[in-house]
């Protein structure tokens, strides 16, 4: 199975792909992806806000 893992920080990637090795799976990052992305400032105080803000 392919999943998108909606991040482009390569740390935050490679720590979910040594997650899920025992599961099959394989994990893409929006690097992978096609198209431009937009840039969002991460103004939030804590990781949390900023996914909300990303939402």
């Amino acid at each position: 199975m392919k999943i998108l893992y909606g991040t482009t920080n390569n740390g935050k990637l490679q720590a979910m792909k040594t997650a899920v090795k025992p599961l099959d799976i394989q994990l893409i990052s929006l690097k992978d992806v096609e198209g431009e992305l937009p840039s969002i400032n991460e103004s939030g105080i804590t990781p949390l806000d900023n996914a909300e803000i990303k939402a």
